[in-house]
């Protein structure tokens, strides 16, 4: 076991199980693949976003050990070596799982391993351009399997909605690692004035709550899903928008960031539970 948690660990694994839940209910909410079909979409994607981890913290080695220094490579309990190869074999279980159920499904895997390598050599020392790449990627994973059918307007507004959120924790991210990002002479959003993050934050998190019902007006989803966003999601909403106009915002990255990922899980709890208990 203790040979397998590096590999869990650098793919980010709680990440990892996110992305296989949001395409498995975009399969699951649209009824458009097979249920054998979306397990190995939901496998396609998990190795794409394996994929990008990897890279990424391959890339990053200098600034984690400053950021993130119990991250496998940082700490050397995994050799650069052993994550290249993990990197080819996650490609390659990726690709082959689109292959599995069609051409098209295999382009709309390449498409997000091609942006995710992109990012890691490229995007995410540009200051913004790197957020918005990974949160669209996010919102991506959710459309994946209906990519193909028109039933995918029903997912367009969460998959927005989840663009949104992830955009938000993307900036947040790059505040928590400005630290080892300066001594290694990464530039990300960080480097911006944070007036400006405060108001890119700000127009987010606004446009946010609007979009959030357009899913039961146009009666995608119904009254579970409203109930949900109403008594959790908003909450949590407020919450961690409350901790962003504190003065002392800079230093409580961490605690935004948590709030954040949690109110991500809790939008894909309302359209499951709201699916489930509506079938």
């Amino acid at each position: 076991m203790r040979k397998i948690l590096p590999f869990l660990r650098i793919v980010r694994f709680g990440n990892v199980v996110m992305t296989a839940i949001a395409v498995f209910l975009g399969s699951w909410i649209t009824q458009t693949v097979e249920w054998h079909s979306t397990v190995l979409l939901m496998i396609a994607a998990m190795s794409a976003t394996g994929f990008g981890n990897v890279i990424n913290d391959l890339k990053d080695i200098s600034s984690d050990r400053i950021n993130h220094p119990h991250r496998p490579l940082a700490n050397n309990e995994m050799s650069t070596v052993s994550a290249w190869v993990f990197v080819v074999f996650l490609i390659v279980l990726s690709v082959s799982a689109a292959v599995a159920v069609s051409l098209f499904y295999v382009k709309a895997t390449l498409f997000p391993i091609f942006l995710l390598l992109i990012y890691s050599l490229y995007l995410k020392k540009t200051p913004l351009a790197g957020n918005l790449l990974v949160a669209i990627l996010v919102g991506y994973a959710l459309l994946y399997p209906a990519l193909p059918f028109e039933q995918r307007t029903i997912l367009l507004v969460p998959a927005g909605l989840a663009f949104l959120l992830n955009f938000c924790r993307e900036i947040i991210k790059d505040l928590q690692d400005c630290t080892g990002d300066k001594a290694t002479g990464i530039v990300t959003s960080a480097s911006l004035p944070i007036p400006l993050l405060k108001f890119l934050l700000t127009l987010a998190a606004l446009l946010y709550l609007p979009l959030l019902f357009i899913p039961v007006i146009s009666g995608h989803f119904g009254i579970i899903y409203a109930g949900i966003s109403l008594f959790c999601i908003i909450p949590l909403h407020v919450v961690w928008y409350s901790k962003l106009l504190k003065k002392e915002f800079p230093n409580n990255t961490s605690g935004i960031s948590k709030i954040l990922k949690i109110e991500m899980a809790a939008g894909l709890m309302a359209l499951a539970v709201d699916k489930a208990l509506l079938f």
